[in-house]
């Protein structure tokens, strides 16, 4: 699960970094149906899925959270499917010292709320696996069954 966040983030940052260009509608619809084809493909609802190789949203339209929307990426498999758009400039425009400070401390927090959300979700599957065996093992009753010991 960590290494699907490091690649979501990644993929964000290089996004931001060449000022978050974006695929046009129709080519969003074009990768959409490419992606759908695909066996890693894993259908949410209608026009929606996440890719079962590196996480990531599908949505054949809309920009919000979908990477196939954004121009700096390309299909995760080894021989990708589909790859960055061809016309985009990959010159990183120039940062300066503020603008890298509060790029990498708001990579930082993403990565901290990434490792919390992990850290909750494994507690509550240990809490859930220690009720289910509970309920799989439940205290056998005292002699006589009533519980009083005799």
């Amino acid at each position: 699960m960590l290494d699907k966040i490091k690649r979501f983030l990644d993929e964000r940052e290089k996004w931001v970094s060449y000022g978050k260009p974006l695929r046009q509608p129709e080519r969003i619809e074009e990768l959409f149906a490419i992606c759908s084809g695909c066996e890693f493909f894993e259908p949410k609802s209608e026009g929606i899925g996440r890719c079962g190789e590196c996480g990531c949203n599908l949505k054949k339209e809309g920009t919000n959270l979908n990477k196939l929307a954004w121009a700096t990426t390309h299909c995760p498999l080894e021989e990708p499917k589909w790859n960055e758009e061809p016309n985009l400039v990959l010159e990183r425009p120039t940062e300066t010292e503020e603008e890298r400070h509060t790029r990498r401390v708001a990579e930082r927090a993403e990565v901290h709320a990434a490792r919390a959300i992990q850290q909750v979700a494994q507690q509550a599957a240990q809490q859930a696996a220690q009720k289910i065996d509970q309920q799989a093992n439940p205290p056998k009753p005292k002699k006589g069954g009533c519980g009083c010991g005799k």
